[in-house]
């Protein structure tokens, strides 16, 4: 009866470290999904066509876009 009581506590013990870490694995994970950054617009390059984010493009009309870097935008329209 003994060996029985024993082996009871043991599995107690472990089912409940089993969830206690389960339990703080999730408080963590929670904490990470609020750091993602916010998404960016994507616009078109007039000239080649490209979608690029906004914070890497020329503005050069109201809703017209170009790529910064004129090299790039050159040889992804070859």
């Amino acid at each position: 009866m003994g060996k029985v009581l024993f082996g009871l506590l043991i599995v107690a013990i472990v089912w409940l470290l089993f969830f206690a870490k389960r339990k703080t694995g999730r408080q963590s994970n929670a904490d990470s999904n609020k750091q993602i950054p916010a998404s960016e617009r994507m616009v078109s390059c007039q000239r080649c066509g490209v979608n690029i984010p906004e914070s890497e493009a020329k503005q050069v009309g109201d809703d017209s876009f170009t790529c910064k870097n004129v090299s790039a935008c050159s040889s992804a329209a070859k």
